[in-house]
Parts: C-alpha cells; sequence; structure tokens
C-alpha cells in the first residue's frame, strides 16, 4: 500500500509499470481511512495519560513512575544495608542473620504486589480534575517530583530506618539472653525480628506514599504482611528447608520483649518520615496538595450562612513561596480559566 501512495504522489515514472498509479480520489480517500482509524486511539491515549496523575515530567513517564522509583531504592536500601551494619557488629567475618531463604523472598514475594498496584492504580487528583485544569502539570515540568534532592533524600531516609531496625533490637534484645520461658536467643531469631521490622516499615512507607487509597492497594499490602507470618509458620516445622528458622515461633509470640522491640523499632522510624512529611506539606506543598485540600472542602469560602470553611495550613501557607506556587492556592474555576495560559507560558519558556 506504501508505494502504491507514493507512486500516485510522485508519478508511475517513478515504479515498474506494473504498478498502476492511483487516482487523487482514491489517495485521499485512503489518508481519511487511516486518520478515522488512528486518531480516536491517539486522543484516547492522551486522555487516559493525562487523567491518570499530574506526576508527568519530561519526557512524559507514565503515571505514579516517580513514586514508584524512588520507593524501589529506598525499600531495596532498607532491606540490605541491616546486614551490612550487622558487619560492624561481627568484624565484618561475612555472618549473616537473615534467613536466607525469608531474605530471597522478599522482593518477589512479601513486597512485590503492592507497589504494582500504586504503579498501576494510584493518582494525585481526580480524573476530571486532571483534565480541566492543566497548571497541575507544572509541578512536572519543573522536575519537583524526581530529582538529585528528592533522591539523596530518600536514600537518608532509608539509612537512617536501616539503623534503626537493627540497632534497635540488638541493644534490646543481644546474643543469648534468656527469656523467661528458658529460650535463649541467638542471631537467627535477632534476624527475624530486624526482617519483620524491615518488611512493616517499608509496607507502611508504600502506604504513606498511596494519594487515592482503594481496595486492592489496601488488601495488598496487608496481605504482604499476612503471608509473612504464614511463611514463617510453614517453615518452622521444616527442618531441611530452613534450619536457621525452625522452632523459633515457639520463642517470641508469647515474648513480650520480642512485641516491644518490635513495635518500637517500627514506630522510631516514622518520627522522623512524618516530621519531614508534615514540613513539607505545611511549607512546600505541591500543586496536587492544594487541589486534593481545596476537593475535601478546606480553604474554600461557603456560601451557606456567609462562613468560610476550614482554613488549610498548607493552602495559607504555599501563598507565600513565591511565584512557583502562588497560582495552585487559587479558587479551583480560576485555575481552569488560567491553567492553559500559563502552560503554554511554560511551554514556551522552556523551549527557550
Amino acid at each position: 500500500m506504501l508505494r502504491l501512495i507514493l507512486s500516485s504522489c510522485v508519478g508511475p515514472d517513478s515504479f515498474p509499470p506494473s504498478l498502476p498509479s492511483l487516482p487523487p480520489s482514491v489517495v485521499t480517500y485512503i489518508f481519511y481511512k487511516s486518520a478515522v482509524l488512528v486518531l480516536p486511539q491517539f486522543f484516547f491515549g492522551i486522555e487516559s495519560l493525562f487523567s491518570r496523575s499530574t506526576h508527568l515530567i519530561p519526557p512524559y513517564l507514565p503515571p505514579s513512575l516517580p513514586s514508584v522509583v524512588k520507593y524501589i531504592f529506598y525499600k531495596s536500601a532498607v532491606l540490605v544495608l541491616p546486614q551490612f551494619f550487622f558487619g560492624i557488629e561481627s568484624l565484618f567475618s561475612g555472618q549473616p542473620f537473615y534467613q536466607d531463604i525469608m531474605y530471597q523472598l522478599a522482593n518477589v514475594l512479601f513486597t512485590a504486589f503492592p507497589i504494582i498496584a500504586l504503579g498501576v492504580f494510584d493518582r494525585d487528583v481526580p480524573k476530571k480534575q486532571a483534565m480541566t485544569t492543566p497548571g497541575l502539570y507544572k509541578d512536572g515540568i519543573e522536575r519537583k517530583f524526581l530529582n538529585r534532592n528528592v533522591f539523596w533524600a530518600w536514600m537518608l531516609e532509608a539509612i537512617l530506618h536501616a539503623i534503626l531496625i537493627v540497632f534497635l533490637p540488638m541493644l534490646a534484645l543481644g546474643y543469648f539472653n534468656v527469656l523467661n520461658t528458658g529460650e535463649s536467643i541467638s542471631i537467627w531469631e535477632l534476624g527475624t525480628v530486624v526482617f519483620l521490622s524491615f518488611l512493616t516499615v517499608v509496607s507502611l512507607r508504600l502506604a504513606a506514599e498511596v494519594l487515592e487509597w482503594q481496595v486492592l492497594i489496601t488488601v495488598l499490602i496487608v496481605a504482604s504482611l499476612i503471608v509473612w507470618w504464614l511463611a514463617w509458620a510453614v517453615l518452622n516445622f521444616m527442618l531441611a528447608l530452613a534450619p536457621t528458622i525452625y522452632g523459633s515461633i515457639l520463642v517470641f509470640p508469647e515474648s513480650g520483649r520480642f512485641w516491644s522491640v518490635y513495635l518500637l523499632a517500627t514506630m522510631a522510624c516514622f518520627v522522623t518520615t512524618f516530621a519531614v512529611e508534615g514540613v513539607s506539606v505545611l511549607f512546600y506543598p505541591m500543586r496536587s496538595q492544594v487541589v486534593r485540600e481545596r476537593l475535601a472542602g478546606y480553604g474554600v469560602e461557603k456560601e451557606a450562612g456567609g462562613k468560610s470553611g476550614p482554613s488549610s495550613s498548607s493552602s495559607s501557607s504555599s501563598s507565600s513561596n513565591g511565584n512557583g506556587n502562588a497560582a495552585a492556592v487559587k479558587p479551583l474555576e480560576q485555575e481552569q480559566e488560567e491553567g492553559r495560559v500559563g502552560v503554554t507560558k511554560v511551554a514556551s519558556s522552556s523551549r527557550g
């Protein structure tokens, strides 16, 4: 078909005589039919792309990809760094304290499916608002979702979490510490506490990144913890498959020290996380965060009774952050009118 079209455009002399030239009406119809077939799918793809997330970054990454990329690096660091810090205590003798089979299943079973659900189903603003307020995409164009500062902030958080989940159990449980039941704690029980703390911390950290809670995401996050408990319970009775886990379930569940250390290590990690997230939302909010608050009724004047709704701290503070976030705190109706002009100016300035 391509050769027939070209022959009609450049003339019949350019191709062998066996290829007849087409009349202009036929060529026009072929292009028309191709456009009718392709353009609806093209516009559907554009709508699906822009309505899923305002985290788009040139050259227009898929929805929620910045959050997924940051989280994968964070999760991997929190998984491997405790083993490195334990090397300081063991004089880098190469002695592991993770059970091998649980360590191998960490990425392929315990934490894989919640990440997929986050990347596929999560969105920051409703579809209607994403399509009618193009000014929301300015944060993505300015690369605020994924840059060097954001990456290293997540890495520092991972290092801090790894230090807390390995040294707090080491200080609280120690080695060969005899419990009230008469059982002693070895490095394998210590590794079990550290691994469970790791899984809980990274699961809750993923939950903190979810912007639109859905049933599937919630079920997968909870299921990742349940699957670990089931795997631990089953492997406790398989001496040949998991000799380092065998019998450990009889030591911990009845020990109050186990639960105390586990909860302490988990909660200590989120003291700094929630503090940093709070400062970020209060003083440096993204445009999508402001829009979500306005959609929830915060900072929007209510006509009934002439009273105003609860003032959003992040909305009021963002107005003092310069021109970068000034447009984000405007009413949604005004943002819809001015958003197209703002995006046009940003695109022209970026090309310049």
